[in-house]
């Protein structure tokens, strides 16, 4: 399976959204100091705020932080150009 980095941005100093787009649609990852923390898949024809609502649960589902919950939301909102648009496209 062919993937490319699409996104690659530090939160704070500790956390990193890094996304990768494959065959079947767009990889998030939360990367802690480095190490993978969550990694999410979203198929083509997701729409983007969508999976960044997914995200921001599991990142608060898994770390109850509010802040780093909200900056991730933000990060992919304001890069939906990168990821197709208003929906994931190929």
């Amino acid at each position: 399976m062919k993937t490319e980095i699409v996104l690659n941005k530090s939160i704070d100093t500790r956390f990193t959204l890094r996304v990768f787009k494959s065959d079947i649609g767009y990889h998030f990852e939360i990367l802690d100091c480095d190490k993978l923390g969550i990694g999410m898949y979203f198929l083509y024809g997701e729409k983007v705020h969508k999976a960044a609502l997914g995200l921001g649960g599991a990142i608060y589902g898994y770390y109850r932080d509010d802040e780093l919950t909200e900056d991730v939301i933000k990060v992919i909102d304001d890069n939906e150009h990168l990821l197709g648009g208003y929906e994931l496209k190929r």
